[in-house]
């Protein structure tokens, strides 16, 4: 920590000598100094901010634009990088008649020309217009990515970032909090661009600490281009917190009671001239509940079978919180100094009592009885700061971020087992300490040339470093005194060291076509040992990756895309943990730290834009991965299951996914998303022949405006069985209404949110097969919950609006673990 803080200090002080010797005199223009025009826009009817408007700006007199940008929810606008002269305003939206300023006089003198309020009065067809502003506000369909603006998310309010993902086209999270991009669960997901160490560990935990109400908006991002890091075959999802950079002191808090979860949250953000700083403190409390538990395996051995029963209950109950404070400087004109750090803590317990039965036609059964308790904390530390800076001509940018993640993980459990034989008497315990660390160093440029030609070329290095140390603790009866197991007791050590540099080059080739293409370059250096006799290990491979995408818009708002990105992803922390979870000696779970990388060609065939009255996002897709990295099950022979993970098989994908919405009046709306793949999975080492078959998942959600200020949405959605290559896992579906009424002139909501209305529990099951077992788990949990939800924004605001461009964002990728649950040790 010392050695984040004195690069902090460092890099102010820096920065801050740099930026005093560029910054312009606060009077009489500059040449080669560049400002920015800002302004907001109203509809004339309702006096209501009109966001997504298009604003232009080309030289006066003349229509043909240099520049743009559109309004944001607030109806703000802003454009940057204005040099000195006279200027042509349009301001336009569809429904609406163009509003033209010309001449606008921007001489320089000041960094800021404010236009003021701009009126738009709408045209015959504003109740189309209406229509087609409430689309543009739920999905955005850009060249390189979807966006998914989740503010108006009702049934989600009071929830968690699993609930708004549930929502989001092409994705599917089941119970367990795991994220699924078009049926792979090989993906990245960021937060505001950049990693995090809780999502290192635990994707599932970390989106359970992000809560629904902060969330902006989700990008999903299926064909990165060269500038995105290779990882993630299935591409990349940003979640975009709210954040405001208004003039003032504002903030928000929001809590939520419910039955099975409860959450609170204080949100403070301070703006005055060029600097802001933001502030954030979430905590989250699951109920416990209590699940039913039916476990069932046969092994065929010979020409004998055996079988092992267990059934019994489990009690699980989670919480945790996190915190953030940054700051965001406009040094001058032309600098940018933002830094962030944010604080995680989760934990999570688990009791769980079970029966079981071995039987063996060869020897006497075995009936034992197994209590097991369980404890898990994992505290995260991200910090991060970015320099950003600007030049004359508009979208030139160099920028330069640096990001340091430490992340610990505590996990333990205590068992103790009788049984009707002397040997099935036991009672031990264990301990797992591990870390996981990251130190980030980046930079980019990008270089815009003429007839919308954008070059970018950057370098990144990331230095990894993964430890776990586990102990297993035996209780002697004879002293009554635990003591250590050395034969299962070790210390693991993993070191991955990823060096990166990419170029990328777009341009338009006329009549709305767009062509962006890149190749990336990354080296990677692996090594490993454990304490003791085990031998060391390493690993070194390098990787080309290139990408391309083509598109073309047409003047209707429809788009079409064709891309091709490679992708690779390296095992993360649960994968590599070579800690043995033994709690079961009948079912063992361990990682494998000898894992290759998987290696993903994609394909994409996409549309977007509006059909009538309706929004469609629609997409044909094909995804070849060799050495797909899943989890396996073996059974020796003598009736004990071994869960690991190993690089099994090829796949081979097709799918079509597409994401409509309707607004069947001014008040209603309807939106539904469909995935259907066909998946093949082969491997030349387990299971021969093979697993392939169809995959889907659904969602619908209709939404209701009832009076002005209330509303009301209902959401479902189906997932079907996730195809492995030994079976099937369990399908997940769900139904939550929801109703919000808006308080204080807007200021506060109070909700209502009903989940799983109709039915107490949901089961969920999953069958593996292999050459010599079956076996299925049925688990029973409580899903049924009511929550009511309470925000309220606060503080005084001026109306003028400085958003800044797009920040420097660091992503590093790693394979993530699929479940969220307890057990297998760090994950």
């Amino acid at each position: 920590m010392k050695l984040v803080l004195s690069v902090f200090t460092c890099l102010i002080i820096t920065f801050s000598s740099f930026a005093q010797g560029q910054r312009p005199a606060s009077t009489g223009a500059i040449p080669g100094v560049t400002g920015k025009i800002t302004g907001s826009v109203t509809d004339s009817l309702t006096k209501k901010p009109v966001d997504f408007a298009t604003v232009a700006i080309s030289r006066s007199g003349d229509a043909r634009s240099i520049n743009g940008t559109i309004s944001d929810d607030k109806g703000n606008f802003t454009l940057e990088n204005i040099a000195p002269g006279k200027y042509r305003i349009s301001v336009s939206f569809i429904g609406f008649k163009t509003k033209v300023i010309d001449p606008v006089d921007f001489d320089g003198t000041k960094l800021t020309l404010s236009l003021g309020n701009i009126i738009l009065s709408p045209t015959a067809n504003i109740l189309q217009a209406v229509e087609i502003q409430g689309e543009a506000i739920l999905v955005e369909n850009r060249v390189d990515k979807l966006v998914y603006n989740a503010e108006k998310d009702l049934t989600s309010t009071g929830g968690d970032a699993s609930d708004i993902l549930r929502k989001v086209p092409m994705l599917s999270v089941d119970l367990d909090g795991n994220v699924q991009l078009r049926g792979s669960s090989n993906i990245r997901v960021l937060i505001n661009g950049k990693p995090s160490g809780s999502m290192a560990a635990s994707v599932a935990d970390a989106l359970a600490m992000i809560p629904a109400d902060e969330i902006k908006s989700v990008e999903v991002i299926t064909s990165p281009s060269a500038r995105y890091d290779a990882e993630g075959t299935a591409g990349i999802i940003n979640i975009i917190t709210k954040k405001t950079t208004l003039f003032g002191v504002n903030g928000s808090v929001n809590a939520s009671a419910g039955t099975r979860r409860n959450n609170a949250g204080v949100n403070l953000n301070i703006r005055n001239g060029n600097f802001g700083i933001n502030s954030r403190i979430n905590g989250n409390f699951f109920i416990p509940q209590t699940s039913t538990v039916n476990f069932f395996r046969q092994d065929f051995l010979n020409n004998d079978t055996r079988t092992l029963s267990q059934n019994g209950n489990s009690k699980t109950s989670r919480f945790g919180g996190s915190g953030s404070v940054g700051f965001d400087w406009d040094i001058n004109a032309f600098n940018n100094l933002s830094s962030n750090i944010r604080y995680n803590r989760f934990e999570s317990s688990f009791d769980g009592l079970q029966n079981a039965i071995f039987e063996d036609p060869n020897a006497a059964n075995q009936i034992y009885d197994r209590d097991t308790d369980q404890t898990s904390n994992r505290n995260g530390l991200d910090f991060s700061i970015d320099y950003r800076k600007t030049f004359k001509k508009p979208q030139q940018e160099l920028s330069f971020a640096a990001e340091f993640n430490t992340n610990d993980n505590f996990s333990n459990y205590n068992l103790f087992q009788s049984g009707n034989q002397a040997m099935l008497n036991r009672q031990e315990r264990s301990f797992n300490n591990g870390t996981n660390n990251e130190n980030t160093f980046q930079f980019d440029y990008v270089q815009p040339f003429a007839k919308e030609s954008v070059l970018e070329f950057g370098a990144k290095t990331v230095f990894r470093t993964i430890t776990s140390d586990y102990t297993y603790e035996l209780f002697n009866h004879n002293n009554n005194q635990f003591e250590v197991d050395n034969n299962r007791t070790n210390a693991f050590s993993y070191g991955q060291d990823v060096f990166a540099a990419y170029s990328t080059l777009s341009f338009g080739l006329g009549s709305g076509f767009t062509v962006k293409g890149g190749l990336r370059y990354e080296y990677t250096k692996i090594g490993g040992e454990f304490d003791g006799a085990v031998a060391s290990f390493s690993n070194d491979y390098d990787n080309f990756v290139p990408s391309v995408t083509f598109a073309k818009r047409f003047k209707d708002f429809k788009t079409v895309r064709l891309s091709y990105s490679r992708r690779i992803q390296r095992p993360g922390f649960r994968f590599l943990n070579p800690y043995v979870n033994s709690a079961d000696v009948r079912n063992i779970e361990f990682g494998n730290p000898n894992l290759a990388p998987e290696l993903t060609d994609n394909f994409e065939l996409g549309f977007g834009g509006l059909i009538g009255k309706v929004s469609v996002n629609a997409s044909l897709y094909y995804r070849n991965t060799r050495d797909v990295i899943e989890s396996v099950l073996i059974v020796d022979p003598n009736g004990v299951s071994i869960t690991t993970f190993d690089n099994i098989a090829k796949s081979n994908a097709f799918g079509f996914n597409t994401f409509g919405s309707f607004q069947i009046t001014n008040r209603w709306n309807l939106r539904g998303n469909a995935n259907v793949f066909y998946n093949k999975l082969q491997s030349a080492r387990f299971n021969s022949e093979g697993n392939s078959g169809v995959d889907y998942n659904f969602n619908l959600n209709t939404s209701f405006t009832i009076v002005e200020g209330l509303a009301a949405e209902a959401f479902g959605l189906i997932n079907s069985p996730r195809r492995t290559l030994q079976g099937t896992n369990a399908s997940f579906s769900l139904i939550n209404f929801g109703v919000r009424k808006d308080l204080f002139n807007k200021k506060g909501s109070l909700g209502l949110g009903l989940s799983n209305p109709f039915k107490r529990e949901r089961n969920f099951g999953s069958e593996l097969r292999g050459d010599n077992f079956f076996q299925s788990n049925q688990v029973a949990v409580p899903f049924r919950s009511i929550n009511l939800n309470f925000r309220y924004s606060f503080g005084k605001l001026e109306t003028q609006r400085r958003p800044r461009g797009e920040r420097q964002n660091i992503n590093n990728d790693i394979k993530q673990g699929e479940e969220g649950g307890e057990g297998g040790g760090n994950r």
